[in-house]
């Protein structure tokens, strides 16, 4: 009966966890769907990754504390496409990630988006002003949340 038990109690918390997650799905179905990436499903995946904000949160809400905290341009709204450079701080200041000099000294898109390019992690051509896809988003995030350089 013991087994029984365990096997529900397992297969009742494997579907709560799936219902957690469909959120996070959703927003990254959606990035890989865009040829470039939108700001509102960037900053919510990073923000959720780096527990900025909860899974639960909407990609709106995620979007206008990314945007206070001065994170992305005042210029960018949450349909904008997100240059790689802002994509670069961004993910940086969101998975609170360490760096080199001149990121510690200045937390700036232009050192941040260096450091990405450094890491290998970003491709730099194109440059800093390049519009990123939603592929390349998630491929992004992905590596930086993996990354050894990410703050405890």
């Amino acid at each position: 009966m013991t087994v029984l038990r365990r096997t529900i109690s397992f297969a009742f918390m494997l579907m709560l966890g799936s219902l957690a997650f469909s959120q996070s799905n959703q927003v990254i179905d959606s990035l890989l769907a865009q040829k470039e990436a939108a700001g509102a499903e960037s900053a919510y995946l990073l923000l959720v990754g780096g527990t900025w904000v909860a899974e639960g949160a909407t990609t709106s809400e995620a979007f206008e504390l990314a945007r206070q905290k001065g994170w992305l341009p005042k210029s960018v709204s949450p349909e904008s496409k997100l240059s790689l450079a802002s994509f670069s701080l961004l993910a940086m200041r969101s998975l609170k990630m360490r760096g080199g000099v001149g990121w510690t000294l200045f937390h700036s898109k232009r050192y941040a988006y260096r450091e990405l390019v450094a890491l290998g992690i970003a491709n730099a051509s194109g440059g800093p002003s390049r519009i990123i896809s939603g592929e390349e988003v998630v491929r992004m995030a992905g590596l930086l949340a993996g990354s050894d350089r990410r703050q405890q």
